[in-house]
């Protein structure tokens, strides 16, 4: 009887160590973009030429929201007519880090038309970058002629 209480409480034991939280998980909720991002600049590159613009009242409330389960929302707003209000269009997705750099697959919806479209379509910029640098984070788009930085902070 001894023997077999021993042999259940290994088993036990071994099945307790077992099972342990996924590594992935306890990852991404450390992760330094997880976190509300409002935004503060945007820098414009163009014909070797550097122009920075500090975001106005109604840009700052621009926020790039990363969450840890891996799903982001872009909300932006428009100053139509000196009156700064939410955009009636939306950007949501996932995101994903490889290295020092982040990825993310959007889908742009505009709330009247309910119409929707995915980031790899109708994309503009040849080349995108999401990258946290000093506590800043940093969405690089290169176009034909020009290259625009956008940054964010916490």
């Amino acid at each position: 009887m001894n023997k077999l209480n021993l042999l259940l409480g290994i088993l036990i034991g071994i099945t307790i160590l077992s099972c342990s939280s996924d590594d992935n998980s306890s990852e991404e909720i450390n992760d330094p973009i997880i976190g509300i991002w409002n935004q503060v600049r945007v820098v414009e590159i163009f014909n070797g030429q550097t122009f920075t613009s500090n975001s106005d009242n109604c840009e700052s409330m621009n926020t790039e929201t990363f969450n840890s389960n891996g799903t982001y929302e872009f909300t932006f707003h428009d100053d139509e007519f000196g009156n700064c209000g939410l955009s009636l269009e939306s950007i949501s997705g996932n995101w994903n880090r490889t290295g020092d750099f982040y990825d993310s697959n959007s889908i742009f919806r505009d709330v009247n038309t309910n119409e929707e479209f995915n980031s790899n379509e109708n994309v503009e910029y040849e080349e995108r970058e999401i990258f946290i640098q000093n506590d800043t984070l940093k969405i690089r788009l290169v176009f034909t002629n020009e290259t625009t930085i956008i940054e964010y902070v916490k």
